[in-house]
Protein backbone atom coordinates (compact mmCIF):
# COMPACT_ATOMS: atom_id res chain seq x y z
CA UNK A 1 0.00 0.00 0.00
CA UNK A 2 2.96 2.49 1.09
CA UNK A 3 4.51 1.65 -2.80
CA UNK A 4 1.08 2.31 -4.16
CA UNK A 5 0.97 5.57 -2.56
CA UNK A 6 4.49 6.89 -3.50
CA UNK A 7 3.43 5.88 -7.01
CA UNK A 8 0.37 7.90 -6.93
CA UNK A 9 2.28 11.06 -5.24
CA UNK A 10 4.92 10.56 -8.46
CA UNK A 11 2.25 10.53 -10.96
CA UNK A 12 0.55 13.72 -9.48
CA UNK A 13 4.05 15.22 -9.58
CA UNK A 14 4.77 14.67 -13.09
CA UNK A 15 1.14 15.35 -14.01
CA UNK A 16 1.52 19.17 -13.42
CA UNK A 17 4.12 19.51 -16.04
CA UNK A 18 3.19 16.67 -18.17
CA UNK A 19 -0.85 17.19 -18.80
CA UNK A 20 -1.16 16.42 -21.92
CA UNK A 21 0.69 13.30 -21.67
CA UNK A 22 -2.28 10.65 -22.28
CA UNK A 23 0.25 7.48 -21.43
CA UNK A 24 0.75 9.16 -18.08
CA UNK A 25 -3.01 9.73 -17.43
CA UNK A 26 -3.41 6.10 -18.40
CA UNK A 27 -0.68 4.51 -16.41
CA UNK A 28 -2.39 7.13 -12.82
CA UNK A 29 -6.10 5.55 -13.80
CA UNK A 30 -4.75 2.08 -13.73
CA UNK A 31 -3.14 3.11 -10.53
CA UNK A 32 -6.22 3.95 -9.44
CA UNK A 33 -8.26 1.26 -10.30
CA UNK A 34 -6.33 -1.43 -9.43
CA UNK A 35 -4.13 -0.48 -6.83
CA UNK A 36 -5.43 1.46 -4.82
CA UNK A 37 -9.37 1.05 -5.55
CA UNK A 38 -10.27 4.31 -5.65
CA UNK A 39 -13.64 4.59 -8.12
CA UNK A 40 -14.22 8.07 -7.40
CA UNK A 41 -11.12 9.62 -7.79
CA UNK A 42 -10.87 7.56 -11.31
CA UNK A 43 -13.90 9.80 -12.36
CA UNK A 44 -12.40 12.39 -11.14
CA UNK A 45 -9.13 11.34 -13.03
CA UNK A 46 -10.80 10.61 -16.36
CA UNK A 47 -13.12 14.17 -15.87
CA UNK A 48 -9.61 16.10 -15.54
CA UNK A 49 -8.24 14.49 -18.26
CA UNK A 50 -10.84 15.26 -20.56
CA UNK A 51 -11.15 18.57 -19.58
CA UNK A 52 -6.77 19.13 -20.65
CA UNK A 53 -7.85 16.89 -23.99
CA UNK A 54 -11.02 19.33 -25.17
CA UNK A 55 -9.00 22.42 -24.28
CA UNK A 56 -6.24 21.66 -27.39
CA UNK A 57 -7.93 21.06 -30.83
CA UNK A 58 -4.88 18.42 -31.61
CA UNK A 59 -5.22 16.32 -28.97
CA UNK A 60 -8.47 15.05 -30.40
CA UNK A 61 -7.18 11.53 -31.01
CA UNK A 62 -6.39 11.49 -27.24
CA UNK A 63 -9.87 13.08 -26.39
CA UNK A 64 -11.51 9.91 -28.18
CA UNK A 65 -9.01 7.83 -26.42
CA UNK A 66 -9.72 8.65 -23.17
CA UNK A 67 -13.37 8.46 -23.55
CA UNK A 68 -13.17 5.29 -25.06
CA UNK A 69 -11.12 3.99 -21.98
CA UNK A 70 -13.93 6.26 -19.48
CA UNK A 71 -16.50 4.29 -21.70
CA UNK A 72 -15.06 1.01 -20.80
CA UNK A 73 -14.28 1.49 -17.20
CA UNK A 74 -18.00 2.92 -16.93
CA UNK A 75 -19.31 -0.70 -17.89
CA UNK A 76 -17.12 -2.44 -15.81
CA UNK A 77 -18.42 -0.57 -12.92
CA UNK A 78 -22.11 -1.93 -14.43
CA UNK A 79 -22.93 1.54 -14.92
CA UNK A 80 -24.32 0.82 -18.37
CA UNK A 81 -26.05 4.47 -18.78
CA UNK A 82 -23.35 6.03 -17.86
CA UNK A 83 -21.02 3.86 -20.66
CA UNK A 84 -23.83 4.54 -23.10
CA UNK A 85 -24.09 8.47 -22.87
CA UNK A 86 -20.05 8.58 -23.15
CA UNK A 87 -20.32 6.59 -26.68
CA UNK A 88 -23.34 8.83 -27.62
CA UNK A 89 -21.35 11.71 -27.42
CA UNK A 90 -18.35 10.53 -28.45
CA UNK A 91 -20.35 9.57 -31.98
CA UNK A 92 -22.21 12.93 -31.86
CA UNK A 93 -19.94 15.40 -30.67
CA UNK A 94 -16.36 14.64 -30.35
CA UNK A 95 -16.20 12.72 -33.13
CA UNK A 96 -18.65 12.33 -35.66
CA UNK A 97 -18.09 9.29 -38.22
CA UNK A 98 -14.87 8.26 -36.34
CA UNK A 99 -14.92 4.34 -37.19
CA UNK A 100 -13.26 2.63 -34.05
CA UNK A 101 -15.46 5.06 -31.67
CA UNK A 102 -18.55 3.72 -33.68
CA UNK A 103 -17.33 -0.02 -33.56
CA UNK A 104 -16.62 0.22 -30.25
CA UNK A 105 -20.64 1.53 -29.35
CA UNK A 106 -21.74 -1.17 -31.36
CA UNK A 107 -19.58 -3.95 -29.93
CA UNK A 108 -20.99 -2.23 -26.67
CA UNK A 109 -24.64 -2.51 -27.17
CA UNK A 110 -24.79 -6.02 -28.57
CA UNK A 111 -22.66 -7.13 -25.39
CA UNK A 112 -26.02 -5.76 -23.88
CA UNK A 113 -27.60 -7.75 -26.07
CA UNK A 114 -29.46 -4.91 -27.84
CA UNK A 115 -29.90 -6.21 -31.27
CA UNK A 116 -32.37 -3.73 -32.00
CA UNK A 117 -29.79 -0.72 -30.63
CA UNK A 118 -27.31 -2.76 -32.61
CA UNK A 119 -29.29 -2.58 -35.82
CA UNK A 120 -30.25 0.82 -35.68
CA UNK A 121 -26.35 2.01 -35.15
CA UNK A 122 -25.48 0.24 -37.84
CA UNK A 123 -27.89 1.69 -40.54
CA UNK A 124 -27.73 5.27 -39.38
CA UNK A 125 -23.53 5.09 -38.99
CA UNK A 126 -23.65 3.43 -42.74
CA UNK A 127 -26.05 6.03 -43.99
CA UNK A 128 -23.63 8.59 -43.10
CA UNK A 129 -20.70 7.16 -44.20
CA UNK A 130 -22.00 6.70 -47.43
CA UNK A 131 -23.14 10.61 -47.41
CA UNK A 132 -19.86 11.37 -47.06
CA UNK A 133 -18.38 9.52 -49.82
CA UNK A 134 -16.18 7.23 -46.89
CA UNK A 135 -15.63 4.40 -48.48
CA UNK A 136 -12.78 2.81 -45.93
CA UNK A 137 -15.89 3.08 -43.13
CA UNK A 138 -19.00 2.19 -45.23
CA UNK A 139 -16.82 -1.09 -46.02
CA UNK A 140 -16.63 -1.79 -42.80
CA UNK A 141 -19.82 -0.99 -41.72
CA UNK A 142 -21.32 -2.16 -44.50
CA UNK A 143 -19.49 -5.93 -44.20
CA UNK A 144 -20.23 -6.14 -40.31
CA UNK A 145 -23.54 -5.15 -40.55
CA UNK A 146 -24.54 -7.81 -43.12
CA UNK A 147 -23.06 -10.49 -41.16
CA UNK A 148 -24.59 -9.08 -37.40
CA UNK A 149 -28.21 -9.47 -39.71
CA UNK A 150 -27.04 -12.74 -41.42
CA UNK A 151 -25.88 -14.84 -38.32
CA UNK A 152 -27.36 -12.75 -35.45
CA UNK A 153 -30.99 -11.97 -36.95
CA UNK A 154 -31.48 -14.41 -39.81
CA UNK A 155 -32.40 -11.90 -41.79
CA UNK A 156 -30.38 -12.94 -44.91
CA UNK A 157 -32.40 -10.71 -47.56
CA UNK A 158 -32.13 -7.06 -45.40
CA UNK A 159 -28.38 -8.23 -45.68
CA UNK A 160 -28.07 -8.68 -49.45
CA UNK A 161 -30.29 -5.81 -49.50
CA UNK A 162 -27.63 -3.40 -46.95
CA UNK A 163 -24.83 -5.12 -49.18
CA UNK A 164 -26.42 -4.23 -52.51
CA UNK A 165 -27.11 -0.38 -51.17
CA UNK A 166 -23.64 -0.13 -50.33
CA UNK A 167 -22.19 -1.46 -53.61
CA UNK A 168 -24.07 1.27 -55.53
CA UNK A 169 -21.84 3.79 -53.91
CA UNK A 170 -18.58 1.83 -52.96
CA UNK A 171 -17.05 0.79 -56.36
CA UNK A 172 -12.97 1.60 -56.09
CA UNK A 173 -12.60 -1.22 -52.38
CA UNK A 174 -11.20 -4.17 -53.36
CA UNK A 175 -11.60 -5.53 -49.74
CA UNK A 176 -15.74 -4.55 -50.14
CA UNK A 177 -16.59 -6.43 -53.46
CA UNK A 178 -14.20 -9.78 -52.05
CA UNK A 179 -15.78 -9.69 -48.69
CA UNK A 180 -19.46 -9.32 -50.18
CA UNK A 181 -18.57 -12.08 -52.70
CA UNK A 182 -16.60 -14.21 -49.76
CA UNK A 183 -20.18 -13.72 -47.98
CA UNK A 184 -22.23 -14.52 -50.72
CA UNK A 185 -20.58 -17.56 -51.77
CA UNK A 186 -21.42 -18.82 -48.08
CA UNK A 187 -24.90 -18.07 -48.13
CA UNK A 188 -25.15 -19.97 -51.16
CA UNK A 189 -23.17 -23.01 -49.91
CA UNK A 190 -25.57 -23.22 -46.93
CA UNK A 191 -28.58 -22.27 -49.74
CA UNK A 192 -29.82 -19.93 -48.02
CA UNK A 193 -28.93 -16.85 -50.88
CA UNK A 194 -32.12 -14.99 -51.71
CA UNK A 195 -32.42 -15.10 -55.60
CA UNK A 196 -32.28 -11.65 -57.08
CA UNK A 197 -35.75 -10.41 -59.28
CA UNK A 198 -34.21 -10.20 -62.73
CA UNK A 199 -32.32 -13.59 -62.47
CA UNK A 200 -32.39 -16.81 -59.74
CA UNK A 201 -29.67 -17.53 -57.86
CA UNK A 202 -27.38 -14.96 -59.79
CA UNK A 203 -26.00 -12.72 -56.83
CA UNK A 204 -22.63 -14.07 -56.99
CA UNK A 205 -22.08 -13.67 -60.63
CA UNK A 206 -23.36 -10.38 -60.65
CA UNK A 207 -21.43 -8.72 -58.03
CA UNK A 208 -18.34 -10.82 -59.53
CA UNK A 209 -19.33 -8.79 -63.09
CA UNK A 210 -20.06 -5.27 -61.30
CA UNK A 211 -16.40 -5.35 -59.53
CA UNK A 212 -15.08 -6.41 -63.06
CA UNK A 213 -16.48 -4.31 -65.41
CA UNK A 214 -18.82 -1.44 -63.86
CA UNK A 215 -16.24 -0.53 -60.58
CA UNK A 216 -13.18 1.79 -60.34
CA UNK A 217 -10.98 -0.63 -59.78
CA UNK A 218 -7.30 -0.73 -60.97
CA UNK A 219 -6.35 -2.93 -63.67
CA UNK A 220 -4.45 -5.33 -61.08
CA UNK A 221 -7.86 -5.78 -58.96
CA UNK A 222 -10.04 -6.37 -61.63
CA UNK A 223 -7.68 -8.73 -62.99
CA UNK A 224 -7.48 -10.63 -59.00
CA UNK A 225 -11.02 -10.60 -58.69
CA UNK A 226 -11.63 -11.84 -62.90
CA UNK A 227 -9.50 -15.20 -61.67
CA UNK A 228 -11.68 -15.62 -58.75
CA UNK A 229 -14.54 -15.40 -61.20
CA UNK A 230 -12.84 -18.36 -63.57
CA UNK A 231 -12.48 -19.57 -60.24
CA UNK A 232 -15.60 -20.00 -59.10
CA UNK A 233 -17.47 -20.85 -63.03
CA UNK A 234 -15.33 -23.41 -63.11
CA UNK A 235 -15.97 -25.27 -59.81
CA UNK A 236 -19.82 -24.16 -60.48
CA UNK A 237 -20.42 -25.23 -63.86
CA UNK A 238 -23.25 -26.64 -63.97
CA UNK A 239 -25.11 -24.14 -61.81
CA UNK A 240 -23.63 -21.42 -64.20
CA UNK A 241 -24.62 -23.19 -67.57
CA UNK A 242 -28.11 -22.84 -65.88
CA UNK A 243 -28.44 -19.59 -65.29
CA UNK A 244 -26.99 -18.38 -68.59
CA UNK A 245 -29.81 -20.82 -70.25
CA UNK A 246 -32.22 -18.43 -68.27
CA UNK A 247 -30.69 -15.12 -69.51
Amino acid sequence: MQNSQRAKLLHETALLRLSSEIKLWLSYIALLQKDLKDITLVRVCFEKCRNVFQADPSKLADLIQINLHQALFEEQQSSVPKARKIYENLITEVAPGHLKSTLAFIAFEMRQNNNERVKDLYFKQLESALARSDALAATFLAIKYARFLIFKCNDVLRACDVLERTGQQVKSSKIFYLSQLNLLKHLEGLGQLPSTPKAAGSRVISTYERAIYNSQLSQSDRQEIATSYLEYIQENALLVSQIKAVE
